[in-house]
């Protein structure tokens, strides 16, 4: 079997290279869709024997070629037709190459000679690099579960991050936690006071779980030339594997000795289906992916692979609708008030530093297939709605774990916000609630305004950079709800500050409706913050940017 892995930028290096590593394929093939392949990159490519392809039309070359071979071989097609022989195409889910109308192109060439009956794309399996991660920890994934290891796997356009962290919290109550996430790749062990960094930067693509994966292997497993004591297979307790019958000759795996209980790995556009849990925080935004050829909701809907699915109550009902139906047995929904989702809020007490919560579930499922109901208080760092639904994306998470009412109470109550998101600070007579985030949008920043409708002497700064993330922020729908929320609050102290601040200032000076009021642009938000705090002033900071660039504030 051949493989032809697309794009070679977004994690497509790790995967290529793990797949050729395996030995489980003839031939490995990558294709640089978007040019950007480094030199050392291309040379590890090499070193593993991997066919590097730089153009579309050498990749249509090599295709129709491996189409020829495959078709000389005299291959076997069963009654639909489907070929018993199956080469392997790997293309992003956000990429902008339609691979079946390429195969059909190939199709039409006279030296394959193809059948008109026939397809071409019956010869491939075609999958994308969450698909293709999946297939590269085939043995990690046994591993889990025969050391009784479970797997968490989080996307959505909003909340993945502090969610992600919100449930660490509550897990890390009793047990050791691996965690990927968009401020980096974590180990938490429950009798340190601090965690262990195992990459700082690194992204949320869908190959980062593997090397998340590899970094704590390393850790449970040092070279013995390394360390006098080291991991080995004796040091497995067989007795703890799932109740599964094995012995130690028996269970030849490389990822022995996996130093965590819990895994939470935070997916770009969708997930790998590694999960015992996939959670979809929110759809708040069904941006356009792939070049307008597809969409947040086709990526995300990966989420309902997993045994049990933690959704959004709102999120299931306006754009799932079919998959409800078809997977009811295995979703948990949670809202902030609907009583026909299974877990929501009776009541809600806002407050910046601690919001009080009254939770209700009712059949709720679980990991050990069991339905539990119950209700409880709690308090806990939410001082907007978009933050309690966060609280309850780790919850109804904990509850289907089978995690007790007093751990979760607990783990949310050691929860303060965390860098780079959202949390509050006091430097001065000021305090400062910062909302930083790489992908934030208008919603994001209406709710943020939202927090603070009740309360006076805010200014409100609003900024950020370019080219944090994949998808660019709507400056149109941003600059009308700004308009619309200045004509609505005609006193408010507003701050344009950075790069975004600037287009926005540009753009609301073009509307007739602002024109009366002041609108202030301070272009380094360090100045603007320092503007708030020599005026005594309390400071709503929502910048668009990743925590590393304004941490050494």
């Amino acid at each position: 079997m051949n493989v032809f892995l697309v794009d070679l930028t977004h994690g497509g290096v790790k995967i290529s290279s793990e797949l050729a590593k395996s030995g489980k394929f003839e031939n490995v093939y990558g294709y640089d869709l978007y040019n950007t392949l480094k030199e050392e990159n291309e040379s590890l490519l090499k070193t593993y024997d991997i066919k590097v392809i730089k153009s579309l039309e050498e990749f249509k070359k090599e295709l129709k070629d491996n189409s020829i071979n495959i078709l000389n071989s005299n291959t076997k097609t069963n009654e639909e037709g489907q070929s018993n022989h199956k080469d392997l195409i790997i293309n992003p889910i956000h990429s902008s190459l339609n691979v079946n109308e390429l195969l059909d192109e190939i199709s039409h060439d006279k030296d394959l000679n193809l059948k008109e009956e026939k397809s071409l794309s019956n010869y491939y399996e075609i999958i994308n690099h969450h698909k293709a991660t999946k297939l590269v920890l085939e043995e990690w994934k046994e591993a889990t579960e025969m050391q009784n290891i479970k797997t968490i796997e989080i996307t959505g356009v909003k909340g993945k991050t502090s969610s992600a962290f919100l449930l660490k919290d509550i897990l890390l109550e009793q047990k050791n936690i691996l965690l990927l996430s968009s401020l980096g790749a974590r180990l938490f062990k429950k009798d340190m006071d601090k965690c262990l960094m195992l990459q700082k930067n690194i992204s949320i693509t869908p190959a980062n779980i593997i090397n998340t994966i590899q970094l704590a292997k390393k850790i449970a497993n040092p070279k013995c030339s390394d360390f006098p004591k080291c991991s080995t297979s004796k040091d497995i307790d067989i007795k703890n594997t799932a109740n599964k019958d094995i012995s130690e000759e028996s269970y030849n795996n490389p990822y022995q000795n996996l130093n965590y209980d819990y895994a939470i790995f935070e997916n770009s556009l969708g997930i790998c289906g590694l999960g015992n849990i996939g959670i979809l925080t929110n759809l708040v935004e069904n941006y356009p992916i792939a070049k307008g050829k597809s969409n947040a909701r086709e990526a995300k809907k990966q989420v309902f692979d997993c045994p049990i699915v933690i959704i959004e109550h709102e999120t299931l009902n306006e754009y799932y609708n079919e998959e409800k139906e078809k997977y009811f047995n295995k979703i948990n929904s949670f809202s902030l008030n609907s009583d026909e989702s299974n877990l929501y809020c009776k009541t809600i007490e806002y407050d910046i530093d601690s919001t009080k919560i009254e939770i209700e579930y009712k059949d709720l499922k679980t990991i050990n297939e069991n339905n539990i109901s119950g209700s409880f208080e709690l308090n806990c760092f939410a001082p907007g709605p978009h933050h309690v639904l966060n609280v309850l994306t780790a919850i109804s998470t904990a509850l289907t774990l089978e995690i007790d009412e007093e751990t979760i109470i607990k783990g949310i109550a050691n929860f303060h916000g965390i860098e780079g998101r959202t949390q509050v600070k006091t430097i001065q007579n000021s305090r400062i609630i910062e909302e930083i985030n790489p992908g934030i949008n208008t919603k994001a920043i209406e709710s943020s305004i939202n927090m603070i409708n009740d309360i006076e002497n805010y200014i409100i700064i609003i900024g950020g950079k370019y080219g944090v993330t994949c998808e660019e922020i709507d400056e149109d729908k941003l600059s009308s709800y700004i308009n619309d929320y200045l004509r609505d609050n005609p006193n408010s102290n507003l701050v344009l500050t950075d790069e975004l601040g600037k287009s926005i200032k540009d753009k609301l000076n073009d509307k007739t409706s602002v024109k009366e009021y002041e609108i202030s642009y301070i272009e380094d938000y360090n100045n603007a913050l320092d503007f708030a705090i020599e005026n005594n002033k309390n400071a709503l900071f929502i910048y668009r940017s990743n925590y590393s660039q304004v941490s050494k504030r």
